[in-house]
């Protein structure tokens, strides 16, 4: 838009939403934890192997590795099964980024450019993860499974 002021010069202002250029730290951070993501390599696929390893081992060796279960079930066929569960919340804060107003004045022209404040990130993620353990009369455990969206190997 172009408004004439008391002294007839040309305002040109320039309201268009522009996104700050993001600093030399922010892109540092947000590398470290892509990389560290990466290396991480947290998958349910580990989660799975491993306990496929304590299939046909002694329950009392597993309870000395993962503690008592958060309770004990009976399955159809007559095993025990032990419940582990576990569940976490975690917020992450809004990050801000303050918006700004800049004035040019070129050959006569005065050029104002506002960029909004611009807010990222934030919110509450819910783990979870619930394993099953299940054992036969011998105390050999005979089948593991488990559900949730926390259920890795980190």
């Amino acid at each position: 838009m172009i408004f004439n002021d008391k002294k007839d010069q040309k305002i040109i202002l320039n309201l268009e939403a522009e996104m700050r250029p993001v600093n030399t730290t922010a892109r540092l951070m947000i590398w470290l934890m892509s990389a560290s993501l990466l290396v991480g390599c947290a998958t349910t696929a580990k989660y799975r192997a491993m306990l496929k390893q304590w299939q046909g081992q002694d329950i009392n060796a597993f309870t000395k590795v993962w503690g008592y279960p958060d309770r004990q079930i009976k399955a159809p066929n007559g095993n025990t099964v032990y419940v582990y569960q576990y569940r976490n919340t975690t917020t992450f804060p809004t990050t801000t980024v303050p918006g700004y107003t800049r004035v040019e004045n070129t050959g006569g022209n005065t050029t104002v450019t506002t960029v909004p404040t611009y807010y990222s990130g934030g919110g509450t993620y819910h783990y979870n993860c619930t394993t099953w353990v299940e054992i036969n009369k011998h105390q050999k455990i005979v089948q593991t499974s488990f559900r949730g969206n926390d259920c890795v190997v980190r």
